[in-house]
């Protein structure tokens, strides 16, 4: 076995590798776990952890599991004389997919409850933020085309950003905040953009959320949709790991 921490704040330890499975007990952030094995599609870990003093097994979304650099086991060998041929060691989850993992499940709930929306119209959202952001680790544009670039969550450019820089400044908030960024994310959807929020309520699935919000509110230069839709897969795997 090797060892692993907890990084969600609350971090549900389930009878099986689905995020719809029974939750067994509750992981707190900092708690230590053994892992047994990867799931086969290298996104849950089989772990066992002592809670309440208590010992249990059971599956983690391995999004909220920092290793510390230590190998991820793959999956167990079939049973049998002769060992299954392992598959090629899982990918491992990088510094920014733990920090989005922590951040956009709390970000998906304000979501749907300041605008009432659904868990796939607000992931659609945070597919967006990713990209804009690279899942909240990188605030100013690299390499702007002219002057100084995006900036915040979304990347608000130009006027957009001086609009944002000048909001902040009223609302007395670091523009590198996430309350900046959630707050202002929050008044241009209550104002100059309503009318994404009532498209987004109009669909039903993850590529379409993400296609919606983009068009209508990121209008990106080079959206790169399949990473978009990439990033609003682990929002939506995240959100649904500690709901």
């Amino acid at each position: 076995m090797s060892g692993g921490t907890v990084t969600a704040i609350g971090l549900n330890l389930r009878n099986d590798a689905s995020a719809t499975a029974d939750v067994v007990a509750v992981l707190m952030q900092g708690s230590s776990v053994d892992i047994i094995r990867m799931s086969d599609d290298d996104s849950w870990y089989l772990v066992s952890a002592t809670v309440d003093g208590q010992v249990q097994i059971g599956w983690v979304n391995a999004l909220y599991i920092d290793t510390d650099g230590m190998t991820t086991p793959g999956p167990a060998p079939a049973p049998g004389p002769a060992p299954a041929p392992q598959p090629p060691p899982g990918q491992r989850t990088t510094a920014a997919d733990r920090l989005f993992a922590s951040k956009a499940p709390t970000v998906m709930s304000d979501l749907m409850e300041d605008f009432a929306l659904d868990e796939i119209q607000a992931a659609g959202i945070l597919g967006n933020l990713g990209q804009e952001c690279g899942g909240f680790t990188q605030m100013q544009e690299e390499r702007p085309i002219a002057g100084r670039g995006g900036y915040g969550w979304f990347q608000w450019t130009g006027p957009r950003r001086v609009a944002f820089e000048n909001w902040c400044q009223q609302q007395g908030l670091d523009e590198n905040s996430d309350d900046a960024n959630y707050g202002y994310l929050k008044f241009e959807l209550q104002s100059a953009y309503k009318s994404t929020v009532a498209a987004l309520k109009q669909v039903d699935t993850i590529e379409a959320a993400v296609n919606v919000f983009e068009q209508t509110y990121e209008r990106a230069g080079l959206p790169n949709f399949p990473s978009r839709y990439n990033w609003a897969r682990k929002a939506l795997s995240a959100y649904q790991s500690v709901a």
